[in-house]
């Protein structure tokens, strides 16, 4: 099934967040940009708070202004069980259906509510011991590493347009 929204975390998915230190993947935010033009639906999501992300990397405006102009929402959830509840009702909204949904998340917490929610889930793995939980649990075709997100994701999409 062609997947039309795509539910990105934001921890360590489209910016490498380190202390000091906040690197933008821009040929991942080029893939960004093509997806929406080709119809996709873009949902950014953080458990830390939009507004004290957007804040650590205020003197990168290129960052602020890059999430507002590529994404059809942006949404904090504090709540690990309840962070899918606004991407649902969007894609309820927008007549997407629950198998034409994928996220992409880095926490257990991103599995466990992509589970709960029945849709696809697709874990960005790196150093960080949250990530290596998932790791154990995720096949090889449902994870990848941040470094690769890119190619991994133009894959993943030729793989499921039917």
């Amino acid at each position: 099934m062609k997947k039309k929204l795509l539910i990105f975390r934001f921890e360590n998915v489209l910016i490498d967040i380190t202390p000091g230190q906040y690197y933008i993947q821009k040929k991942l935010w080029e893939l960004l940009r093509e997806l929406k033009k080709d119809g996709y639906q873009l949902i950014l999501t953080t458990s830390l708070g939009f507004e004290s992300t957007l804040r650590a990397v205020t003197s990168m405006s290129e960052v602020s202004e890059t999430i507002h102009t590529h994404f059809d929402k942006l949404i904090s959830s504090h709540q690990p069980d309840r962070q899918l509840d606004e991407p649902l009702r969007f894609a309820e909204k927008n007549k997407i259906e629950l198998d034409e949904i994928v996220y992409f998340g880095n926490y257990y917490s991103d599995y466990q509510a992509a589970q709960k929610a029945g849709i696809d889930f697709i874990g960005v793995i790196d150093h960080l011991a949250e990530t290596q939980l998932l790791n154990k649990i995720l096949p090889d075709e449902k994870r990848v590493h941040p470094i690769l997100f890119e190619e991994f994701l133009s894959q993943y999409l030729e793989l499921t347009t039917v």
